[in-house]
């Protein structure tokens, strides 16, 4: 009888945290949503048929940038794994998106007039292309939680560097002088790897 009782108050308990976790994953996608919408929609001038691929794309990693920071937070043996999930998920749809996008068009200053990649181009490549390995891998390599992330962190920051320091320097070019979503989430990472650090 006490076993059961047990396992219900179990059940009941972790029922309660997955629906938390849930609405903080909702909460999430609202939010940068919204952001990013204002940010170059209404700002921006992106045309409303770039929202699919283009916005959303941007939407999925913000998403992901807040979900691993929430997941980071949460510095204990036993994370939330829904966060991380669902990071995972953002991040894997942002590496597709990503290739798909991946032409002048949407980010002349990658190529060069011959159509190579320029450096910036080659930068944001190369820190991508290690932060997406040390995400998906992660549990192969034999490093503390602390290693992965600061690793994880400058690999990621080669990325964003690559992508957004031009436009960091100019904030009168800032749609609706509303911070560049590389800048924030260049922030975000580092203070939560700060935080990581304190505990």
């Amino acid at each position: 009888m006490f076993g059961i009782i047990r396992t219900a108050v179990i059940f009941a308990i972790s029922k309660s945290k997955m629906k938390k976790q849930i609405s903080n994953i909702l909460l999430i996608f609202v939010f940068t949503t919204i952001y990013t919408v204002v940010r170059y929609h209404v700002f921006g001038g992106v045309p409303i048929q770039d929202f699919l691929f283009y916005t959303f794309n941007k939407i999925a990693i913000f998403s992901a940038i807040l979900l691993l920071l929430l997941y980071r937070l949460k510095a204990q043996k036993t994370a939330p794994s829904l966060y991380i999930q669902t990071a995972f998920a953002l991040v894997t749809l942002h590496i597709l998106l990503s290739i798909l996008l991946l032409q002048p068009e949407y980010y002349k200053d990658f190529f060069l007039p011959s159509g190579k990649y320029s450096l910036l181009g080659s930068l944001s490549l190369l820190g991508g292309s290690m932060t997406t390995v040390l995400f998906l891998f992660k549990d192969k390599f034999s490093l503390s939680r602390k290693w992965r992330t600061l690793l994880f962190n400058l690999f990621i920051s080669i990325h964003l560097l690559a992508m957004g320091l031009k436009g960091w320097l100019h904030p009168e070019s800032w749609h609706g002088y509303m911070l560049p979503i590389t800048l924030l989430a260049f922030v975000l990472l580092w203070f939560g790897l700060g935080r990581l650090r304190e505990k």
